[in-house]
């Protein structure tokens, strides 16, 4: 599995009604190299599904809503728009998309953009998903590639501007020793629960096809380290190093929603000796996956 696009997450808003149409979706956007997050794929049984929600969003760079009669009137359909919202305006989430699948009432918040409108299309039932009977499916699919790769440059761009801009801000000396070595400041933060922290030791095992998920300590990187490594792979180890002699294994778990954030679970941050909440230097050899705390 590439990260070429785990800085692109399309988080899909919808109502379970509409689920054959989400289905045919997140299959043709994974095989364009998009990935996704519908609540079927990605929920555990004894999830808090709030917080998995309010996680996944957070890591969006895309709301897409899938809008029927169903889904304005959908509850959690409300709380993720409403969340999306949020993030919107706090310029963390990229962009929402509306689709209007089936004719409604528009919500409000979502008249004053563009949106697709399916609502005239057909499609027929196909297994578990549906199939389109006509061509409007298509057209919008090629103009929602063209949109998410377009706001992939863009958002790469910014954040590639502010990671220089923080670079300059770090240890000069020694990023000119070696070009391979980044020093940056970071807050540290941890998993919501331990159901969280969970999850994500099991998302690492279930993409390694092991079946012991207890002994990984899933750390989240990020963004713009993103833009740097190319190779990382889910559950790729990471050797945390403290004074540069005692070392502790984390796994790679994904990449972070916003800039300057690392999420350690507990038994690196007490290796480390870090406190959740405080920042603390990170040097990170790109090239060895080393990660050296300095305080």
């Amino acid at each position: 599995m590439s990260t070429k696009n785990q800085l692109m997450k399309i988080f899909i808003s919808h109502s379970s009604s509409d689920k054959r149409f989400v289905r045919l979706l997140k299959s043709d956007l994974q095989e364009n190299g998009f990935d996704t997050f519908v609540d079927e794929d990605c929920l555990d049984l004894g999830d808090s599904l709030k917080e998995r929600l309010e996680l996944e969003l957070d890591a969006a760079s895309h709301f897409l809503i899938i809008l029927s009669k169903n889904a304005v009137n959908s509850d959690w359909v409300k709380f993720e728009l409403s969340e999306a919202l949020h993030l919107f305006e706090a310029k963390t989430l990229n962009k929402i998309i509306p689709v209007v699948l089936r004719k409604c009432e528009m919500p409000e918040e979502l008249k004053k953009l563009l949106y697709e409108d399916l609502s005239s299309d057909f499609f027929q039932i196909d297994g578990d998903k549906v199939k389109p009977l006509t061509e409007g499916y298509s057209a919008f699919l090629i103009k929602l590639f063209n949109t998410l790769r377009s706001n992939e440059k863009k958002l790469n761009k910014k954040d590639l501007a502010e990671f220089k801009k923080e670079v300059s801000k770090s240890d000069t000396k020694n990023q000119n020793k070696n070009p391979e070595t980044i020093t940056q400041r970071h807050k540290v933060i941890s998993y919501k629960d331990k159901e969280t922290a969970t999850y994500y030791k099991r998302k690492i095992a279930e993409f390694k096809k092991s079946m012991d998920y207890e002994h990984y300590n899933p750390v989240m990187l990020p963004k713009v380290y993103n833009l740097l490594i190319t190779d990382l792979q889910l559950g790729d180890i990471l050797t945390f190093t403290l004074d540069d002699v005692y070392t502790a294994d984390g796994h790679f778990a994904g990449f972070r929603g916003d800039d300057n954030t690392i999420v350690l679970p507990y038994k690196l941050r007490d290796f480390l000796k870090v406190e959740k909440g405080l920042y603390y230097g990170f040097r990170m050899d790109l090239q060895a996956k080393k990660i050296n705390v300095i305080y």
